[in-house]
Parts: structure tokens; sequence; C-alpha cells
């Protein structure tokens, strides 16, 4: 799982091995260790709900992605466009929150879209 956070950006990029994981049901972690005592928890998972979620506990994040339209966006790969959603924000700051599967290992996974069986 790739993580970039820039500005009012998240965006999430996972490979084919970590969607199907996800999309069977696991929760797909990142853990990142700053210091002796410290690291940083990127959580994700599916549910039910229709819209993202993201809870933030100091170095502890989870985002949870709408299980039908992560499902839906697995049926069109490999693609370059990504799901796009939009957290609201405190003080009118919204949050983008992108998530897509690496285009070129779904290309490798599942093969060019079009191509000739061989």
């Amino acid at each position: 799982m790739k993580i970039q956070l820039h500005t009012q950006k998240l965006r999430v990029r996972i490979d084919e091995d970590e969607l199907q994981r996800l999309l069977s049901g696991d929760l797909i972690e990142n853990v990142t260790l700053l210091g002796p005592a410290t690291s940083w928890r990127f959580a994700l998972r599916l549910a039910t709900q229709d819209y993202p979620q993201l809870e933030c506990r100091s170095m502890d994040w989870a985002l949870q992605l709408p299980q039908e339209a992560v499902h839906v966006f697995s049926s069109r790969l490999p693609c370059r466009d990504g799901l796009e959603f939009m957290l609201p924000g405190g003080n009118g700051h919204a949050l983008a929150v992108i998530f897509d599967v690496d285009v070129r290992d779904s290309a490798r996974v599942r093969g060019r879209r079009g191509a000739a069986p061989a």
C-alpha cells in the first residue's frame, strides 16, 4: 500500500494482491516505524456504508471505503482512473480521498483490456 498526503488530498494505492485481500474482507495495514517508541499506522478496509469514513486517532488512521463502489471499480480494472470521494472537513476544508490500484500491476495480473487471448 502506498499513501500520499498533500494539502487536502489523501491518495491510497494498492496492488492486485492487496485488492483481492480487501475484497475478501481482510484489513490491509501499513505501519511505519518513526523511532524507538513511535509508529504511524494506516489501515484500510471495506464497509457497507455508501460513503468513505476516515478515523484519525493520533498516529493510528483507519479508512473505510464503500464495499459496493470498490467491487464495481475492481470489475473495470486495469484502468488509470481511481475512485474519488470528498470527505467534509472542519472550517469548510474538504478532504479529497483517491483510491486506486496500481495500473501496471493490474495490467500484468489481469492482462490488457481488449488484448487478444494467447
